[in-house]
């Protein structure tokens, strides 16, 4: 896959899986000052570290308890010389949600919101795997919500305790970041067709 590089800026994964099929969500932070020292491997590590502790722990609480978490990666893209810092999850993290399982294209969707009028200056960050019994005819139920309020209340907060790291939302197909201010979502589910079975052919947009 092609690199993509994004100035100052690292992107975090969160890898795993729902009955062997992948599960990836992806989170991106400044890092400063612009012509400062780039991250090192502690830093980057430390970063993880902070994201198991608080963002790992917010999603798990509202997926199903059949997705597994199994790593996550932290890699400076400013260019292809960054450090990249990997966390295997041992044991194995599962959701938090009992019951039978949503089709995997069924996702809540929460927007991510810039303080820039700019096509680039939002995103978005979708919670796969929904029980069935924390939705009903594509609501959810203010149990979820609850769970997802204190999810998206996450992505707002600066990371790092030996360097900070302030979320961003990255573009790379602009080569930049906007700051990431505020995410919102509403209580209907939204749609994630390359998250469904066997339809992994649909091409993502780079945004």
């Amino acid at each position: 896959m092609p690199f993509h590089p994004v100035p100052n800026t690292v992107e975090v994964k969160i890898k795993g899986d729902h009955a062997g099929d992948p599960r990836i969500t992806t989170l991106h932070y400044r890092y400063g000052p612009v012509g400062g020292s780039r991250p090192t491997q502690a830093e980057l590590d430390d970063l993880l570290g902070t994201i198991i502790a608080s963002v790992l722990s917010r999603l798990l609480s509202t997926v199903s308890n059949s997705t597994r978490w199994t790593e996550l990666t932290a890699q400076d893209i400013h260019d292809q010389a960054g450090l990249t810092a990997r966390r295997i999850l041992n044991p194995i993290l599962n959701g938090g949600q009992q019951g039978e399982v949503c089709p995997g294209n069924v996702q809540l969707c929460i927007g991510k919101k810039s303080n820039q009028s700019v096509p680039w200056g939002r995103g978005r960050l979708f919670v796969p795997d929904i029980a069935e019994g924390v939705q009903n005819d594509a609501v959810i139920t203010p149990a979820l919500a609850a769970l997802a309020l204190n999810l998206a209340a996450e992505l707002l907060i600066n990371r790092g305790a030996i360097r900070n790291f302030v979320p961003v939302i990255a573009s790379k197909t602009h080569v930049t970041w906007t700051p990431l201010i505020a995410a919102t979502f509403n209580l209907v589910t939204d749609s994630l067709i390359t998250r469904l079975r066997d339809h992994r052919r649909h091409k993502r947009r780079i945004i």
